[in-house]
């Protein structure tokens, strides 16, 4: 063959060629095209630089920080307070628990040595005829003695009943003297104590008194009467229903029959008659022994001073 022909051949050999790897090139990218997605192309410079001022502006949005004003706090004076005053109490003292006190009944021993040292106690003394219910009262310094008459009182003395007189000694004087105790409150109450039944043997002694010298007096056996110059005048004894009496002016006595006169003691004494006892007991009028009496009588008398 002749140069032509070996060039015209050799022309189309690459022309083959060259289609072919045409073909196979175009067929890649089309593959690659579905299989994945490109990646992002790279930022410019200049979007780089906008990038970066978005980012700060943003930067600077989230980091500023508000001014806050500066609170200054309102301090409050304390209001003052005077606080109530402490009022310290003391605790109540327990009561004292009452005082046992001792019932002598009829014991005179007991009764008198209560007496004595004054410990609170009570009990029943007879003065003659008449019974007294006695009770001693702790007074401080002082023993405080009262006697009330309980029975034995007859006639027109049978209202003194219920009545008390109280008489004060010193504990000092008692514990030392018991015997003051009978001497003043059993032998001289009128000197020595006071109360309703005083008043009404003051009362008794002084009438008639005014203007005469003479009175006129029932008066039960052992029953005393004080008379106003301090002589007890008594009855000591009653024999029967039409007498004799025995009568006494402190330490002299006569023995009289109805509607006898005797002195006695500087007194001019007359029986003028014999009573029997009287009383009311529950209500119910009595006479006589149902009296409780020793003795059931009376004496009616007439008495002038000399």
């Amino acid at each position: 063959m002749d140069k032509k022909m070996y060039l015209l051949t050799g022309v189309l050999a690459m022309i083959i060629f060259i289609g072919a790897g045409c073909s196979d090139t175009k067929d890649t990218t089309d593959t690659s095209t579905e299989v994945s997605t490109p990646p992002p192309a790279e930022a410019t410079v200049e979007e780089e630089t906008d990038t970066q001022t978005t980012e700060v502006k943003v930067t600077e949005q989230t980091t500023t920080v508000p001014v806050e004003k500066e609170v200054v706090p309102v301090v409050q004076k304390p209001v003052e307070v005077t606080p109530a005053p402490v009022v310290e109490t003391s605790p109540e003292p327990e009561p004292s628990p009452a005082p046992t006190i001792t019932n002598c009944g009829a014991d005179q021993n007991c009764l008198l040595k209560n007496i004595q040292s004054c410990t609170p106690a009570t009990g029943d003394i007879q003065i003659f005829t008449a019974v007294y219910g006695v009770t001693i009262t702790d007074s401080g310094s002082n023993c405080v003695i009262r006697h009330t008459a309980k029975s034995g009182l007859e006639g027109e003395f049978a209202s003194w009943i219920g009545k008390h007189y109280d008489c004060s000694f010193t504990k000092a004087e008692l514990l030392e003297n018991p015997s003051l105790y009978d001497e003043r409150a059993l032998n001289d109450p009128t000197t020595y104590c006071s109360g309703p039944y005083i008043d009404l043997m003051n009362e008794f002694t002084n009438q008639g008194s005014s203007g005469s010298s003479t009175s006129v007096e029932t008066i039960s056996v052992n029953v005393g009467v004080i008379r106003d110059d301090g002589k007890t005048l008594t009855i000591t004894n009653i024999e029967g229903a039409s007498g004799p009496a025995t009568i006494q002016i402190d330490s002299e006595s006569e023995t009289l029959n109805v509607n006898q006169t005797k002195t006695i003691n500087d007194y001019t004494i007359t029986l003028l008659e014999i009573l029997p006892q009287t009383c009311t007991i529950n209500g119910v009028e009595k006479e006589g022994l149902e009296c409780g009496q020793t003795n059931p009588y009376r004496g009616k008398i007439e008495i002038q001073k000399q």
